[in-house]
Formats: structure tokens, C-alpha cells, sequence
């Protein structure tokens, strides 16, 4: 959520075509990650990362989230995120 927080930021600051050229750099950079490159399984889905996947946490997901926000519009998205913030907070483990 932070990272999809500055893509926010990034929008409004840059406007949404340097966004989208962002994105793709960003996506080619996960996609192309050494590490990426050394795994020895398939990559999981985001919430089944390793925590030592950071190309998965950041690159995947706020490219994730941005393309969400594209599909259901940026109100909904945030609504949505509300809802799930107001779910979980102050929650102990485990978060899933």
C-alpha cells in the first residue's frame, strides 16, 4: 500500500503518461531482477512472497494496484483500501 501510495503521489506530481512510462520501466525491472532470474520455482502470488522477494513486493504489487485503480477507478480503489484498513487495524498476527 505504501509503494501504491507514491505511485499516487508520482501521478499527480508527473501526470499520468510519465506514470505509465514508469510503470513499464518499472515492470521490465522485476521481470529482468537478477533475482527474479536465480529463483528455482515459479513465481508465487503476492500474498504466498518470501520476504526476501522485494521484486514481488514492490514491483508486482503497486504495478498491481495501479492497474486496479485503472480498472475500478481511483474512488473505488481507495474506498476499497478504507475498507480493508479499517478490517485489519490494530490487528495482531497473522495478518492473512
Amino acid at each position: 500500500m505504501a509503494q501504491y501510495s507514491a505511485l499516487m503521489i508520482m501521478e499527480k506530481e508527473y501526470g499520468r503518461e510519465q506514470m505509465q512510462k514508469f510503470l513499464r520501466y518499472e515492470m521490465g525491472r522485476r521481470l529482468r531482477s537478477r533475482s527474479r532470474g536465480r529463483e528455482t520455482e515459479r513465481e508465487k502470488p503476492l500474498m504466498e512472497a518470501y520476504p526476501n522477494q522485494g521484486y514481488v513486493h514492490y514491483r508486482k504489487g503497486s504495478v498491481g494496484m495501479y492497474c486496479l485503480k485503472e480498472i475500478i477507478g481511483e474512488e473505488q480503489a481507495d474506498a476499497a483500501l478504507r475498507t480493508l484498513i479499517d478490517s485489519f487495524a490494530y490487528s495482531g498476527p497473522p495478518y492473512r
